[in-house]
């Protein structure tokens, strides 16, 4: 190894170090999650759209996937929009997420003539042109969008993207108060995963 080499070496740990330090001891990741995140903007819309968040083998929502059920049926019991679109694919053999859903909400006295599902997407990307072949034909233009808030924004680029005005209406379950060290630390982790997504959304032209 060149002595050229060997400092870049000692640079690139010294700045992780850093980092670690830094994402332990101080705020940063909350300040970092506060500035990544959206606030929410609830408009009449001609849909909501919860985007899926997860299922598990035996039929029940994960936390994430709940949460956005939940957001996405109190917006539709205030009368902000006529119609539930549910996103979520399944796992070979599994439960299909939007199938979840849609049982959730007639459960909940959603009428099922207000509810649609999609289950072609299997990333964000492919969910806003699944959601677009099957809602275009609707006249449905304008929607809210549901998912956790630091996901808003890359989701909200590829609706858009996808033909759709957004307003965005985010579930709010990433904690950015955190205070104890490794919650720090996975917000950390969240909060990076985001931007790299986000990145590679912009490079591929999904946004």
């Amino acid at each position: 190894m060149s002595a050229r080499t060997g400092l870049v070496v000692v640079r690139l740990l010294g700045a992780g170090v850093l980092g670690v330090v830094l994402a332990v001891f101080t705020p940063l990741p909350n300040r970092l999650a506060d500035y990544a995140r959206v606030a929410p903007r609830l408009d009449a819309a001609d849909a909501i759209v919860v985007l899926g968040g997860g299922v598990h083998p035996d039929g029940t929502l994960s936390c994430e996937a709940l949460h956005r059920a939940t957001r996405g049926l109190v917006l539709y019991h205030q009368g902000l929009a006529p119609l539930v679109a549910f996103s979520g694919a399944g796992s070979r053999g599994g439960p299909v997420e939007a199938e979840v859903y849609s049982r959730l909400a007639r459960d909940l006295q959603i009428p099922p003539e207000a509810i649609v599902t999609v289950s072609g997407g299997r990333t964000t990307h492919e969910e806003a042109v699944a959601l677009a072949e099957v809602l275009r034909p609707r006249r449905v233009h304008r929607i809210l969008l549901v998912t956790n808030s630091l996901h808003l924004t890359r989701a909200a680029g590829a609706f858009e993207k996808a033909g759709f005005q957004v307003a965005p209406a985010p579930t709010d379950v990433v904690p950015t108060s955190v205070r104890g060290a490794q919650e720090r630390l996975a917000l950390l982790r969240q909060v990076a995963l985001e931007v790299a997504a986000r990145t590679f959304y912009r490079l591929a032209g999904y946004l």
